[in-house]
């Protein structure tokens, strides 16, 4: 699969960005990419975290390391953690560092204490025993090299690389899923948000360092050093902390959002003279995307800091919280990105299992970019979301294995499945008020802490009043994807659809429920309209005065399926070869008779809809009279059926 994925991204690579011709999916494509490169093994085991680590409550982080922008040697690095017991009583202070790294020396509350080493988690024997709801603070001195690659992590937690077009040294960092641990040291735990961090990073003066939140100082240090120092004062995941380090220049423009106040976008761009001139007409666009977002998903979530990127030669881009590591400045990876503030950032997987709450909606909100701001390229934003998710047969949404890392970012499944189920839910809830404000309720009762997929159904349930378990048990916790035959027929003024439903996966997920939309051109104009599956089969009709020009299953694309419509004159009638069933008149205005049926058998009559509008069981002779005067005009389906066969009709009411 992620060989896959990185075909993809360097097939749109290829293409001109400024033209816009890295439309689909580049920014899903290279996200997902740039995550699983470099991996020496796709299955990694994620190291039990211990019960100890979570006997205390991140506060506030401080971290002071010295980097370069050629090699991920850390010579000095330290890391002060304020924290809270929230345990009955902690007194061992337990957390991660690479077993590559080495500890220097630790200081609890001031005092110097020994740190025990099993691996990559490290331990401290406290001096006294803390009490559930004291403070402390530990500090951890340490320095070395980093891991290069694979292991435990997405590639390496830190990185040094050239860019293959511009020639630049780059230092960046890219900790997700489990790769915090391999440039500092920390606790790894998704359930808990840190609610603040400074940033310190030392460099040559020749060189800049970016990082989250805003930069509050840059001092000049002994031999031609300066420490850049960035605070950021909003609750922030462990992996998404960041650092990366390169000869840039700053670029920065202002977004507008109506529903809050103006927020820079600070760019650190490549400093060879022909970077910014290539890209900032791309760069300038970030403003576009945030206005439409703030719009969509409600105010920016971190709006008196800012938003920014940092350039690094990863192919791709890592949403580290307010200012993102990225390749390249393509529509799709940057609108992508950017969205990872809200759907990620703001609010945070709870689990690597959910991961689709973080990329499911950052790939759909270029979905949605595309709809907004580049029409044109709608119809392709979608076709190929939907040839990627029926590319396979199975697969669930929500991960089953997160000890593999290409399955927690896999492509199909969590970024392109993710995002159509998405849009589907959209059509399935068909009205977009509901939609977005769903959307919003949802990131604003997780605002700055952690939710799984069943947070975001039930906040959407709680929003639009709709009963959301079976279709998230279908397209989220289910596998594959229906496949639509529809077969129609045009009679006495009158579209008659039969639509068949069969799927990808029957051992898993056997149904799909999900109104499907059903196109009809005429002459005169275009019909859509929402046909809810009533079983394998289901019989619908409406009036239409004309002959189709044209008949198509979801030609709107709401939903990753397979379709097919095709033309059948003798829709709906199939009768027993033995005992042919009757019906006079028909059609019928006011009453009708039928004859010829089997006695005792069950007479049932099913309206367009689908529903059994009703049962009856047949009389001796074989025949029963029945008032339809008050039916809606339609094709209804008439059956007769006992336990050995059934009769099947086609009754036209005017």
């Amino acid at each position: 699969m992620e060989k896959k994925i990185l075909m993809i991204w360097l097939a749109f690579q290829s293409l001109h960005s400024l033209a816009q011709a890295d439309c689909w999916h580049e920014g899903a494509a290279s996200c997902a990419a740039a995550k699983m490169r470099c991996l020496a093994a796709m299955t990694q085991t994620a190291r039990p975290k211990s019960l100890l680590s979570d006997g205390y409550d991140v506060h506030h982080h401080h971290l002071e390391l010295e980097l370069s922008n050629t090699s991920t040697y850390i010579p000095y690095g330290r890391v002060e953690t304020r924290a809270k017991v929230v345990a009955p009583m902690l007194d061992v202070f337990e957390f991660e560092l690479h077993p590559d790294l080495t500890v220097d020396s630790a200081f609890f509350n001031g005092f110097p204490v020994p740190v025990l080493s099993s691996g990559g988690v490290r331990s401290a024997n406290l001096p006294v025993t803390l009490q559930a709801g004291d403070f402390f603070n530990m500090t951890i001195y340490y320095h070395g090299q980093p891991p290069a690659s694979g292991g435990s992590a997405i590639g390496a937690g830190m990185n040094a690389g050239t860019s293959p077009t511009w020639g630049n040294h780059v230092v960046w960092t890219l900790s997700q899923p489990y790769a915090a641990f391999h440039w500092w040291p920390c606790k790894q735990s998704l359930n808990d948000k840190i609610d603040s961090v400074d940033v310190v990073i030392i460099t040559a003066d020749s060189l800049r360092a970016g990082s989250n939140g805003v930069l509050l100082a840059q001092n000049n240090l002994p031999g031609n050093r300066i420490a850049w120092h960035w605070k950021h004062r909003y609750p922030i995941s462990y992996y998404l902390i960041s650092a990366a380090v390169a000869r840039y220049v700053p670029y920065t423009v202002v977004a507008n959002p109506v529903n809050g106040p103006a927020i820079p976008i600070l760019n650190y761009v490549y400093d060879n003279p022909q970077t910014l001139p290539y890209w900032m007409n791309m760069i300038d666009r970030t403003a576009d995307y945030l206005e439409l977002f703030s719009e969509l998903y409600g105010p920016y979530p971190f709006p008196q800091e800012k938003y920014g990127h940092c350039m690094a030669p990863l192919g791709g881009g890592m949403e580290h919280q307010t200012m993102t590591t990225q390749g390249t400045f393509g529509f799709g990876l940057t609108t992508h990105e950017l969205a990872h503030q809200w759907f990620g950032n703001y609010v945070t997987c709870a689990s690597w299992r959910d991961i689709w709450v973080n990329e499911g909606f950052a790939t759909y909100s270029t979905s949605l970019s595309y709809q907004n701001l580049d029409t044109a390229w709608v119809d392709d934003d979608l076709n190929g979301l939907e040839s990627a998710v029926i590319s396979e047969p199975g697969g669930s949404v929500y991960v089953d294995d997160t000890t593999d890392v290409a399955r927690i970012f896999s492509g199909r499944l969590t970024y392109y499945k993710g995002a159509f189920i998405i849009h589907t839910l959209r059509w399935l809830i068909h009205n977009d008020v509901l939609f977005f404000g769903g959307l919003q309720h949802y990131l604003q009762k997780f605002a700055y802490r952690n939710a799984t997929g069943a947070d975001f159904r039930d906040a959407m349930e709680e929003f639009t009043g709709l009963d959301l378990d079976e279709f998230f048990d279908q397209w989220y916790y289910g596998e594959g994807y229906p496949i639509y035959s529809l077969e129609w027929d045009h009679s006495n003024g009158l579209f008659i659809g039969k639509l068949n439903q069969t799927v990808s996966m029957p051992s898993v997920t056997p149904y799909f429920s999900v109104p499907v939309p059903v196109y009809v051109r005429t002459a005169s104009g275009d019909t859509l309209v929402r046909v809810t599956p009533a079983g394998s089969t289901t019989l619908f009709s409406f009036p239409l005065s004309e002959m189709p020009l044209e008949v198509e299953v979801d030609k709107p694309n709401w939903i990753a399926a397979r379709d097919t419509a095709i033309f059948n004159p003798q829709l709906g009638v199939e009768e027993n070869p033995e005992t042919a069933l009757f019906i006079a008149p028909n059609p019928a205005k006011d009453y009708v008779i039928f004859q010829h049926m089997i006695p005792g058998c069950l007479l049932r009559v099913i309206h367009p809809s689908g529903a059994v509008l009703k049962e009856e069981t047949v009389r001796s002779s074989g025949a029963l009279a029945m008032d339809v005067s008050a039916w809606p005009a339609g094709v209804y389906i008439i059956q007769c059926r006992n336990a050995a066969f059934m009769q099947t009709a086609r009754l036209v009411k005017l």
